[in-house]
């Protein structure tokens, strides 16, 4: 078996086994291998299928499932943006019923969300193409990266997913919004307290 096809068959396998949690001085966004702003030479190594051209992206699927908290993955996308070639989101489905595990083992592995269903980060991060999706928990450390699992929603047949996603300017967007929410309440709890 040729060197490269045998990179390409170990760096399935553990994608297959694994998430979040890379090895030490990798992005904390990585999942099954993947993760926002990767090259796609980087990508094709872990490994890369199915790809389509869309509108100002590539979509293509993982060639393996991941198994994340016992819960087997039913479907991936990983979209590249087509002009700088990286990616832009990693994104994994399971069953409506994984969410309660998945959501405990990211909570495990990445701490308590950033944000959950009712804060503005968590409904704007749903409305970027995620409508139907609840619950939501949403992991944001700064920057324009996010990790995020949502639930099936109000769908009978919805189902669990595991994203990872790039926006620019989404880090300074919400810096901005904290730090003027956090304002208005110092103003509110002083009027308040007079």
């Amino acid at each position: 078996m040729p060197i490269q096809n045998l990179s390409i068959l170990l760096a399935a396998c553990i994608a297959s086994t694994s998430l979040a949690v890379p090895p030490s001085g990798g992005n904390w966004t990585t999942i099954a291998g993947y993760h926002p702003g990767m090259g796609k030479e980087a990508a094709r190594k872990v490994g890369l299928a199915n790809c389509k051209a869309t509108y100002e992206a590539v979509e293509c699927k993982a060639p393996t499932a991941l198994t994340f908290a016992g819960a087997v993955s039913i479907d991936s996308d990983i979209t590249l943006n087509e002009k700088t070639g990286r990616i832009e989101v990693v994104e994994f489905q399971f069953s409506k019923e994984a969410y309660p595990a998945v959501a405990a083992a990211l909570v495990a592995q990445l701490g308590e969300p950033t944000a959950t269903d009712g804060d503005y980060r968590a409904d704007e991060w749903r409305r970027a193409g995620r409508n139907s999706c609840s619950p939501v928990l949403v992991w944001h450390r700064g920057g324009d990266d996010v990790v995020a699992v949502c639930g099936g929603g109000w769908h009978r047949n919805g189902r669990t997913y595991l994203v990872a996603d790039r926006k620019a300017g989404r880090g300074k967007e919400w810096a901005e919004i904290v730090a003027a929410r956090a304002k208005s309440r110092r103003a509110a709890d002083a009027f308040n307290s007079k």
